[in-house]
């Protein structure tokens, strides 16, 4: 089933931006490296910073597809403007 979600954040860490993820001494291969094979997970290491600085969400690039972006959205991170809403329900296209 695909759901479409609107969705609106004040303080969202984009790691696809390049400046972005160089400031966080991360690149693409980073972020997509199967997160078991390393003792340190760049991806674990983020998101645990991201949680205690109080990011509500992280825009990082898909590890399937390079012109895919996933938002992660932290919870317990966020703010009273924020908004979460399911806007749409439908079959997905592989159905």
């Amino acid at each position: 089933m695909l759901v479409t979600i609107e969705i609106v954040l004040s303080d969202v860490l984009d790691l696809t931006a390049p400046d972005v993820s160089a400031s966080c001494d991360v690149d693409r291969q980073d972020l997509v490296t199967e997160w078991r094979e390393t003792d340190a997970p760049a991806t674990q290491v983020l998101g645990r910073s991201a949680r205690t600085a109080g990011v509500e969400g992280i825009l990082f690039p898909s590890s399937i597809d390079p012109n895919v972006s996933n938002l992660a959205v932290l919870m317990e991170n966020l703010q009273a403007t924020s908004r979460l809403a399911v806007v749409g329900l439908g079959q997905d296209k592989n159905s």
